[in-house]
């Protein structure tokens, strides 16, 4: 009975599986159709019957879902294939009361209680356990007992009550080690260090990198410079060629208000007519970004954020373009300041090719530092004080106009009796005022008078007649102007560490008027100090150098060493504070005796 009911669900499978390939009844014929259906239907019927059981099939296998490849996926399949090795320990805490009368309920949550069975750690207190309890009587499976009773003798007589115990998750962890454990009257505790299996050999440590950005090691610096252009040097240029003067001149008889009136003059001007601008100079600049740069590079950001295509591709060009002018420009300048026979511009391209910015260090802006160290380095004028010499006054005076030589009608110097009169007068004539006025670097920093080198080079042919008149009043009234004479003294300290006030350094930033002054005065100094100096000394004078120093000091030691049974001793010698020390009275006595 069997076999003809296996062959009868076959016949049907088959001939189901045909109405479907054929869908002979689903289908209508008109007459005509049936008529010519001998005729064209083809002789071999099996080919069309293969093609569409291959139809069929491929039809079915793209409806029949595949199971992907790999493992899979879901939160329980993780959660089975994970087992024991959780991120976090699962620790069930209770208190028990009395463990030995639960150890059926304990039986019970393991069977069924899965999250109880899982957990990593069973912490019960209270277990009210003793000596006569073994371990056998509390076993579960799959767990480690690690159990602290309470002792009769360290609990102060107690009998019942206290005690704890872990149950470790054999799964989790087999390498347990009792730490440390304490039973008193007020306190009972049990330690122990648990290492799972799946933790590693060795202890991660987390790493906290210390490396910043360049860009967020310091905020911006924000500069404001002046900018030079050629349009306001002209402006200011014909300013002072403009002004009269006679009015200054004219206008006092006092030779330190005279010189105050014409520096704050110029600075006005200068602050009025030169303009500035602000920029913020962060860490990561690159020396070759130029403002033009910056320029296109801002159209490029502004036509982005608009969302225009072409001007945006526009931009893009311009500001490569640049990009590339820029670097070449750069390139060629390192090359010049290598190839140029100039020690200067070599260091200066090997610190912007290796990007070195020295810290700048400063004392802290504290104005009991200043009071010491101004103690400091007047320390030996207090002991040998000097009298200070009258001021030379100007009396009934008329400063005559820079367009004729400096004269004065009547003038009245009071001079010290102690000072003689120098047997060569001295002369500053406009030419040298002028040619030391254009020799001034634009980029060095003004004094506390204000006034600008670069104002001063760029308006030399204006400012050097208004100057050579101060000068030689200055020269012929024997005193200098208090304007000239003021400097602000900026201590650098010498080490990282400052221990004492020896270790700084003091910088004055003085008047570049007054150093223009100077010199302009020491090529007279020199012809009466230039004979009495020592052959032997090379600092401070033209064409000597320390590489002369140490090749005469070698030939004397070898020349002595020639001689036989001779030996040589040398002592080098550094005066602390030397420059800083200088007393002004005996260096003025001194020039006094040579006249």
């Amino acid at each position: 009975m069997a076999p003809r009911m296996v062959a009868l669900v076959l016949t049907c499978v088959v001939f189901c599986l045909f109405l479907s390939v054929n869908c002979v009844s689903a289908c209508s014929y008109t007459r005509e159709q049936l008529l010519s259906v001998r005729s064209s239907t083809p002789t071999d019927l099996l080919p069309v019957f293969l093609v569409s059981v291959a139809d069929l099939v491929h039809f079915f296998i793209k409806k029949v879902r595949r199971r992907r490849r790999g493992k899979r996926a879901g939160v329980l399949v993780r959660l089975r294939r994970r087992g024991s090795r959780t991120p976090l320990p699962g620790i069930f805490l209770s208190n028990v009361r009395s463990l030995s009368n639960k150890t059926d309920e304990l039986a019970l949550l393991m069977r069924r209680n899965r999250d109880f069975s899982s957990s990593s750690v069973l912490c019960f207190t209270e277990t009210w356990l003793s000596e006569q309890i073994p371990d056998c009587a509390l076993h579960l499976e799959g767990f480690q007992l690690i159990r602290a009773d309470r002792q009769r003798v360290l609990s102060g007589g107690k009998t019942k009550g206290g005690g704890v115990c872990f149950y470790i998750n054999n799964a989790w962890c087999s390498d347990v080690t009792v730490i440390s454990q304490h039973c008193s009257p007020a306190l009972e505790f049990l330690f122990i260090n648990c290492k799972p299996f799946y933790s590693p050999h060795h202890a991660m440590i987390h790493l906290i990198p210390s490396y910043r950005q360049r860009l967020k090691l310091s905020k911006p610096a924000v500069r404001t410079t002046k900018k030079w252009t050629c349009e306001a040097v002209e402006e200011l240029r014909v300013c002072l060629d403009t002004t009269d003067w006679n009015v200054f001149g004219s206008a006092t008889d006092n030779l330190d208000e005279y010189t105050d009136t014409v520096t704050s003059y110029i600075k006005f001007c200068e602050d009025s007519i030169i303009p500035t601008k602000t920029r913020a100079t962060f860490n990561n600049d690159k020396p070759w970004f130029t403002p033009k740069l910056r320029e296109l590079r801002r159209e490029k950001e502004a036509a982005h954020r608009a969302k225009d295509r072409e001007s945006y591709k526009g931009a893009k060009y311009r500001f490569s373009k640049e990009l590339k002018k820029a670097r070449s420009l750069y390139n060629k300048r390192l090359k010049e300041q290598f190839s140029n026979n100039d020690s200067a511009s070599v260091w200066r391209g090997l610190r912007q090719i290796t990007n070195y910015k020295p810290r700048a260090q400063h004392a802290a802006d504290d104005l009991q530092l200043a009071e010491r160290l101004n103690s400091f380095y007047a320390r030996f004028e207090v002991q040998h004080p000097s009298p200070t010499p009258p001021t030379a006054q100007v009396s009934s005076a008329t400063l005559v106009s820079h367009a004729s030589p400096t004269t004065f009608t009547t003038v009245n110097s009071t001079v010290p009796a102690d000072h003689p009169s120098p047997s060569i007068a001295i002369s500053v004539k406009e030419k040298d005022v002028l040619r030391v006025f254009r020799k001034q670097n634009p980029r060095k920093s003004p004094g506390p008078d204000g006034v600008s080198p670069a104002t001063l080079r760029h308006c030399a042919e204006v400012l050097s007649p208004i100057f050579t008149d101060i000068f030689t009043i200055s020269l012929e009234s024997c005193h200098v102007p208090a304007c000239f004479k003021l400097s602000t003294i900026v201590p650098v300290p010498k080490k990282p560490h400052v221990t004492g006030l020896n270790d700084y350094r003091p910088v004055a930033l003085t008047s570049v008027v007054m150093k223009s002054f100077e010199r302009l005065v020491l090529p007279h100094l020199k012809s009466f100090t230039s004979p009495l100096l020592d052959p032997l000394q090379f600092a401070y004078r033209a064409n000597r150098s320390v590489d002369d120093t140490i090749n005469l000091a070698l030939h004397f030691i070898l020349q002595h060493l020639d001689s036989p049974g001779t030996y040589a001793r040398i002592l080098f010698v550094d005066f602390s504070s030397a420059f800083n020390t200088i007393l002004p009275a005996l260096l003025q006595d001194k020039l006094s005796m040579l006249n």
